[in-house]
């Protein structure tokens, strides 16, 4: 199969699952909307033609049986309760959990049976369904007909279940195909195709009629190859052979290759960048006819100033078209949020919940590296505030609240900033059950907690393995907790904060660049090398004198706006010599650190830049205190540091 249909399937599939994902939330509000019904069908279906074309069967069941249970739905024979509708979320949601496998492997994960087993349960003849299924026998001694396909298997293959298929002599006039349904058997191992009843010569050969007979070996359950034949069960034999482990993934699809990441982009902003390549162009033969005024003689005060004009055309256009591809990268928010209430639903009824979602994006776009990385933190978030913060239904009706928790995902650019915040209806954060539990976990003394802020104390709850879960559910209690939000968020260069008030709720406030590629760094000086702080880090910076730096045991320190902060010296933190304290002043770089602000004592402070910093890669990439680097206008490399990182 080729990589470019990989790659289509993976750029159309997204949006199916988006489609269906969002009929199928919309038919939770109003089961009666017929457009929306048929909306949810035809993207299953779709989805389900698009993976049968690669030979992925686990997707390919999973998907039918979910279209055969909306086909019920359909033609009024099922009604679409709470029960159905899960089973239909979460085959979309095992659907997308397969593209995310194909997508970093080229292959889906493991079949799932028990999700057709419970689609097909679901469906109002389901009994009617299973009595029509080929019944599994066991191997009988006469069963010769398995032998040569199990010569043709490699040692110690999975082994479970045998079919022999013998389709009707008028199969094709009743629309079977016979070889498409033997394909469709979950984890295939082996194949054979040959004749029902010998020719005696090709011209009694009749194309009308069907004279095969299909024997198949499967590493899956009998159950699960048996629905496969439900319509055809009269024509075929199922033999239960003895259970073996099951493949992991189908054979047929272990060559596919890894797919390639892609961008959609709008034809315009294409237009837009080609017009400025032609301008650029223009401004590359001005420069030459330039070249040649100066060969002919022209005076050098025509060739400065034509130089200079120069100059600033090009400054202008490679300003505009830096900002022209920023913006390629710059993909809206909103299929991604899509994702989300389709989840969140799901982990509501895990816990037993009623729970309403509401997403205000008002079309926010961010870089494609942005969208990307923040599904997982948004989605750790939610799931945070369905399993701490909401009450159940009892609990929510006694504090006069309504029985449905409702939470609330908005998002807002903010200058070069994207804004984002996921708030709660529920109890609140309890700061004294968070002390208690800090406590109880090592993650901070009781000295310390008397100390603590209310803000400084609900910032707890982002410390490595911290958690208030008293028992361990898929949701909680497993030693992944809010630490990882705020890491993931850091690496994109935002930060995060949250605010609760007991009774009324909690807010989780997450602010992230828009775009990743530009980066702002103030440039200072240490020992002869220049290094850039990011200005997100940076609060300001000072010219102290020396009597107003003081010895603290092993350090230094000093006051800046009444506050007492510590003091480093950079090229000691480099592993440099240490700079002469006894000088007249110093220059020092004010940093925002976790535990309130500290100083940096540089050489030289120089102006702030704009710039792409590329991240580190190999050995460089294990360097503490160092985020990245970039090239400065004489081509020297220019190291990014981590101030708190460093110090820490």
């Amino acid at each position: 199969m080729s990589d470019e249909l990989l790659a289509q399937l993976l750029i159309e599939a997204p949006a199916l699952i988006d489609q269906a994902s969002d009929d199928l939330m919309a038919l939770e509000r109003n089961a009666a909307d017929g457009e929306r019904l048929n909306g949810a069908f035809r993207a299953i279906h779709t989805l389900k033609g698009s993976v049968a074309v690669f030979g992925f069967a686990g997707m390919t069941h999973v998907l039918h049986a979910a279209e055969d249970l909306l086909g019920e739905v359909r033609e009024e024979r099922l009604a679409l309760d709470g029960e159905v509708l899960g089973l239909l979320l979460d085959a979309v949601t095992r659907t997308e959990a397969w593209l995310g496998d194909i997508r970093a492997a080229g292959l889906p994960g493991a079949a799932d049976p028990d999700l057709v087993t419970r689609l097909r349960d679901a469906m109002p003849d389901a009994a009617a369904a299973a009595a029509t299924r080929p019944t599994p026998e066991p191997a009988a001694a006469d069963e010769t007909w398995i032998a040569p396909l199990l010569a043709a298997l490699p040692a110690g293959a999975a082994l479970r279940t045998a079919v022999r298929y013998t389709p009707h002599a008028g199969a094709y006039f009743a629309g079977d195909d016979p070889l498409a349904i033997a394909r469709g058997v979950p984890e295939l191992l082996a194949l054979s195709l040959g004749l029902r009843e010998p020719l005696a010569s090709l011209d009694a050969y009749d194309p009308f009629t069907c004279n095969i007979e299909i024997r198949l070996l499967s590493a899956a359950a009998p159950d699960a190859v048996a629905a496969v034949f439900r319509l055809v069960s009269d024509q075929v034999r199922l033999v239960a052979l003895a259970a073996a482990p099951v493949s992991e993934v189908a054979p047929e699809a272990a060559a596919l290759p890894v797919a390639a990441r892609t961008l959609q982009i709008p034809a315009e902003r294409i237009d837009r960048l080609a017009g400025l390549v032609d301008e650029l162009v223009a401004a590359k033969t001005a420069l030459g006819e330039l070249s040649a005024e100066a060969g002919r003689g022209a005076s050098l005060g025509r060739i400065v100033d034509g130089l200079a004009a120069r100059r600033t055309e090009l400054d202008r256009l490679v300003e505009r078209l830096h900002g022209t591809v920023l913006d390629l990268r710059l993909v809206p928010l909103g299929p991604t949020l899509r994702r989300l209430p389709r989840l969140v639903r799901q982990a509501a009824a895990e816990l037993g919940k009623s729970v309403e979602l509401v997403i205000d994006e008002d079309g926010a776009r961010a870089d494609k590296t942005v969208v990307e990385a923040l599904f997982e933190p948004l989605l750790h978030l939610l799931r945070n505030a369905v399993d701490h913060g909401l009450e159940a239904a009892d609990a929510r009706l006694t504090a006069g609240k309504p029985p449905v928790g409702r939470l609330t995902l908005s998002v807002r650019p903010r200058f070069e900033t994207l804004l984002v915040e996921v708030a709660d209806d529920g109890r609140g954060i309890n700061l004294e059950r968070l002390r208690a539990a800090a406590l109880a976990r090592g993650v901070a003394s009781e000295a310390e907690l008397e100390a603590m802020s209310e803000a400084e104390t609900l910032a707890l709850i982002f410390r490595p393995g911290f958690s208030t879960a008293s028992a361990v559910t898929s949701l909680s209690g497993r030693g992944v907790g809010l630490d990882a939000v705020r890491s993931a968020i850091a690496a994109l260069g935002g930060t995060v904060a949250v605010a609760s008030r007991p009774g009324a709720g909690t807010t989780a406030s997450l602010t992230l660049p828009i775009s990743i590629a530009m980066t702002r760094l103030l440039v200072v000086r240490a020992a002869e090398d220049l290094y850039g702080v990011p200005m997100d880090h940076v609060v300001e910076t000072v010219r102290v004198a020396a009597d107003h730096i003081a010895p603290i045991r092993a350090g230094r320190a000093l006051v800046i706006r009444d506050v007492t902060a510590p003091l480093f010296d950079l090229g000691e933190l480099l592993g440099a010599a240490g700079p002469d304290w006894a000088a007249a002043d110093h220059k020092v770089v004010v940093v925002r650190g976790e535990d309130g602000p500290f100083a940096v004592r540089v050489d030289e402070v120089l102006a702030p830049m704009h710039t792409v910093m590329r991240p580190l890669s190999g050995l460089l990439a294990g360097m503490r205190g160092m985020v990245g680097a970039t090239l400065l206008g004489d081509g020297r490399v220019m190291m990014a540091l981590d101030l708190v990182e460093l110090v820490g």
